[in-house]
């Protein structure tokens, strides 16, 4: 089954949709492979939410959305790329998984009206979100379809500067990075590692299109002004789900 937007829908975000195409015409079987938020798990190791209803926005190839199913949640998961969905709905048949994989924009989430979530996952997409106005979309979304009581889990990559200030340990790491964010513009081919037929080998891929990182306030505080009251914030280095140095933010409705 294969879903499309509408060509009049596109918006900046959408060029994910062709990076993703870029990536299996290569021959690589995943873009970016990488173990499931440790964050989430500890967050999940705390918080029974077995047999309830999680919606994961952003999905990506589905490595949080699987292991939302394999913790006994019943997950539903959007994201913008066709391709990707596509591809998600096939590992999940192959795996004998039961997860409702679905194309749609985390900024518009009509599709999913008269549904509801006990919690909402936010991993590793808020900064495709570069329009302050789209966030704020994003959010009032993730709020209308929350139960009373429900939460948001959120985990999304750090403002670079933040990082170097609260990881010194990765300075090098966090330099180099800056480094190539300011080689390359939007749009622009650079090289990216993908590994095909079980060797690294490199390609080129479009940068992302204009993106917007946040320090761990800024995402506080807009999760904040979407209605949400805030139960924990911190910053971590043990993931590498972007960038490598995360913001999480866990907060209720």
């Amino acid at each position: 089954m294969t879903d499309q937007l509408p060509d009049n829908n596109r918006t900046y975000y959408h060029a994910y949709e062709d990076r993703y195409i870029a990536v299996y015409r290569s021959g690589a079987r995943f873009w970016n492979p990488h173990e499931p938020s440790s964050a989430l798990a500890e967050f999940l190791d705390t918080h029974d939410y077995s047999n309830k209803n999680v919606l994961e926005l952003g999905c990506g190839e589905g490595f949080e959305s699987f292991y939302l199913a394999s913790r006994g949640l019943n997950v539903t998961a959007v994201d913008i790329s066709p391709t990707v969905i596509e591809k998600c709905r096939a590992l999940a048949s192959d795996r004998g998984i039961e997860i409702n994989f679905r194309v749609g924009d985390m900024t518009q989430l009509e599709a999913l009206a008269g549904k509801s979530f006990e919690l909402v996952v936010n991993v590793g997409s808020y900064h495709m979100l570069h329009q302050h106005r789209h966030r704020e979309r994003c959010l009032r979304e993730v709020n209308r379809l929350l139960v009373p009581g429900g939460r948001l889990f959120f985990q999304n990559g750090l403002n670079l500067k933040e990082a170097a200030v609260y990881f010194p340990e990765d300075s090098e790491r966090i330099k180099a990075f800056q480094e190539l964010r300011l080689k390359y513009r939007p749009g622009q081919p650079a090289p990216r590692r993908v590994v095909i037929n079980g060797r690294e080998e490199t390609i080129s891929l479009p940068i992302s299109p204009k993106t917007w990182f946040g320090r761990l306030d800024d995402y506080a505080a807009e999760i904040k002004a979407a209605g949400f009251k805030g139960e924990q914030a911190f910053r971590t280095n043990r993931d590498r789900i972007n960038i490598g140095w995360e913001a999480v933010v866990i907060a209720g409705k």
